[in-house]
Parts: structure tokens; sequence; C-alpha cells
């Protein structure tokens, strides 16, 4: 079966994967829950910034988008990677994530490849 929207998805990852539900305080989960708080805050937290990434620069090079994608090794939640992301957004320059999260192979890859993580 497919889950569709992100309520429908967190529900279920919390259901099937997390812990019992007599474990924990369910109220905890309100700012993932209540989607109303959970955009709000995101919206303000870029308008303070700026609104980075949402439109492209007016000096990018008109043929940017067709350049071949750039491959962004990091972590999605890194204060470090989402200034990247907006800058290539805004470039309007082709990319896509390799996600890098703490455990995964990416993420040992990168190390092996790189000597760092960051």
């Amino acid at each position: 079966s497919t889950i569709v929207g992100d309520d429908d998805i967190i529900g279920h990852l919390l259901e099937k994967y997390g812990p019992s539900p007599d474990l924990f305080d369910r109220k905890a989960l309100w700012p993932i829950e209540f989607r109303a708080f959970a955009l709000a805050t995101a919206e303000i937290a870029a308008e303070l910034r700026g609104n980075p990434g949402r439109t492209q620069q007016s000096n990018a090079r008109p043929d940017n988008a067709a350049m071949k994608p750039i491959e962004l090794w990091g972590y999605e939640c890194s204060p470090f990677v989402r200034p990247v992301k907006e800058k290539l957004a805004e470039l309007g320059l082709p990319h896509k994530v390799v996600s890098c999260s703490r455990g995964s192979k990416n993420r040992d890859a990168m190390v092996e490849r790189t000597g760092r993580f960051q």
C-alpha cells in the first residue's frame, strides 16, 4: 500500500518503528504533529533569513539549468548544507543531494573519500 501525505507518513513511521506508546508522552510530538505550527515556524525562519533559494539570482548564467547536475554530499539537516543548497537553487544549477546521515554507508564513503565529514 502507498502512504501519501506527511502526516500519514509520520504516523506510520511512529507506529511501525517508534517506541511503544506507553514509553513516551505523545504530547511531546506536538511540534511535528501540529502541522500549522511546523509550517509557521519554517516560514518564519525562512523569512528571517531573507527567503534564500526561492528565486533565481538575476545575474545567474542562463545556461546553468542545462548543466550536468552537481552532486552535493551532506546531511540535509546540517546548517552547513542548507546554504549550499539554497545557493545552488538561486543560481539555477541542477543538483542532487546524496544523503550522508549518521550511520549511513554514504557517510562512510564520504569520510573515506575526503578524510572528514564536515
